[in-house]
């Protein structure tokens, strides 16, 4: 048997000095460690949450703290016979200066992905960028640019006892595109990936307001690979992913893809006939460092810069015929950086791509440029609440037009050439409706800048006003907002 290695003596006076130490005093030093450690948690993360970006004048303000007690009160079963059962409010008599939406909502902000990354890099990076010639704002965003402004939406309640909508903001595009697509890892604080979803999931299914009115929350997921993700069965074979994808969303309200549904769950066939889907906007980008609302004077027709894929036949046939039209008409097009380029030109065509919409829209807007649709299907996947005529030119390449009447063929390319460019230099010509659009653009940029509270608030608005009808209001600062008709609550 070994013999018991015994403590020197300079080690048991070590000991015994220790164990003398008073015991307030040991409490102390606990204590100064704690306040050490918690402040320097505290200010890190007010640090994060508090950045200040550089966004002009834009509306959203940094984020504050409101977690509180709304995670207690998201499961409350006392919610059944508040202010949720009660008929919704009327708008104020004094509404919001330039903000549409007229009654409380609630963000479930445990699912605010505000501090997310993506292989390790911050979820806001991907978002900010302003400048073409760098990384652009990440075009299918909405989702990120969504969260920051219902975190500073004037209407937003954060007691959930008064909202009549609720606004879920987790990042679905980004979830989808990173993780089910690229398979890159995306987490937040200690959960990643489908930890993050069923999350999410388990919460929402705990919370009584969303048992009651699942119809009412508002989620955003309008990525293009979407609806890609749903129909491959691979997919299915992920736990988690059916539970969520499969039932949970199909219970709530979706701004989706170019006006695409989702698949529904039997099971909620019936409840889904209350669910609405808004097609969303793509991020559009500004040129970094100039003012698209400014430059009126343009030294440029038309522009165009685009991918040029071999299946892309519009687009080549377009530049293919300015091309022959130079220097009469000033043009770019094709391949490019599109800055300043489209702070320099008159006009841009928006022409269909893998899709019939395009990024490519929405950055005409930012940069002050008039577009030119070049497909009615182009109007369709974008919604009805916009007036596109005062804000653009509608010039197809193909349409009733450029059917021959004898034969009832399409023209041939030199035909389609005629036809196209004719009617063209007759927008080239029209410099009255130029400048009406050019100064309706300008007015609107603010209304499509997810660097502004407005896009939010006009999709909330738009939910309200299904959700609610006899809420509904009459005017905005929108001229080219086409409004859903008023309800008349008057009784005969």
């Amino acid at each position: 048997m070994p013999t018991p290695v015994l403590p020197s003596k300079s080690e048991r006076r070590l000991k015994k000095q220790g164990a003398a130490i008073f015991p307030l005093q040991r409490l102390i030093i606990i204590i100064l460690v704690v306040l050490t450690i918690g402040s320097f948690v505290y200010f890190n993360v007010r640090i994060i949450l508090n950045q200040n970006y550089d966004t002009g004048t834009s509306v959203l303000a940094p984020l504050e703290d409101s977690l509180g007690d709304e995670k207690n009160a998201v499961t409350n079963a006392d919610i059944t016979n508040r202010i949720l059962q009660q008929p919704p409010t009327s708008p104020p008599t004094e509404p919001i200066p330039d903000v549409l939406l007229s009654v409380p909502f609630y963000v479930y902000e445990d699912f605010a992905w505000i501090n997310g990354t993506i292989d390790k890099h911050l979820i806001s990076n991907r978002n900010l960028h302003h400048s073409f010639n760098g990384t652009n704002r990440f075009k299918h965003g909405d989702d990120y640019f969504f969260l920051l402004a219902s975190l500073n939406h004037p209407m937003r309640t954060r007691n959930i006892h008064e909202a009549r909508l609720f606004f879920v903001p987790t990042l679905l595009n980004h979830y989808d595109y990173y993780v089910e697509y690229l398979k890159w890892e995306l987490c937040v604080n200690d959960r990643c990936d489908m930890e993050l979803i069923d999350y999410t999931r388990e919460q929402l299914e705990k919370s009584t307001a969303f048992q009651l009115y699942p119809e009412k929350h508002l989620v955003v997921r309008s990525h293009f690979v979407s609806p890609q993700l749903d129909r491959q069965k691979k997919y299915r074979k992920v736990p988690g992913y059916d539970a969520f994808f499969k039932e949970t969303l199909t219970k709530m309200s979706v701004v989706t893809f170019e006006a695409k549904e989702f698949s529904i769950d039997p099971r909620h066939a019936t409840q889904a006939k209350q669910h609405y889907h808004f097609p969303s906007y793509y991020v559009g980008s500004p040129c970094l460092g100039i003012d698209g609302s400014t430059t009126s004077n343009r030294s440029l027709d038309v522009a165009l810069i685009a991918a040029m894929k071999d299946e892309f036949h519009s687009r080549q046939l377009i530049c293919d015929w300015l091309a022959k039209r130079s220097p009469a008409i000033q043009s770019v097009c094709g391949k490019g950086n599109r800055c300043p380029t489209l702070t320099q030109t008159k006009f841009g065509f928006h022409v269909a791509g893998d899709t019939f919409g395009s990024q490519r829209l929405m950055d005409l807007i930012m940069c002050g440029a008039v577009p030119i649709f070049t497909d009615a299907s182009q109007y369709a996947i974008l919604g009805d609440w916009i007036d596109w005529d005062q804000l653009s030119y509608f010039l197809p390449v193909y349409d009733s037009s450029t059917i021959n009447n004898s034969t009832g063929l399409p023209l041939d390319d030199n035909d389609l050439e005629v036809n196209f460019m004719q009617r063209f230099e007759a927008i080239l010509h029209d410099n009255v409706g130029y400048e009406q659009r050019r100064q309706a653009v300008v007015q609107h940029i603010p209304l499509f800048d997810y660097n502004t509270i407005y896009p939010f608030d006009t999709f909330m608005y738009l939910f309200q006003a299904k959700v609610y009808p006899e809420t509904r209001r009459t005017t905005s600062k929108w001229p080219a907002l086409v409004l859903p008709p008023a309800v008349n609550t008057h009784k005969p």
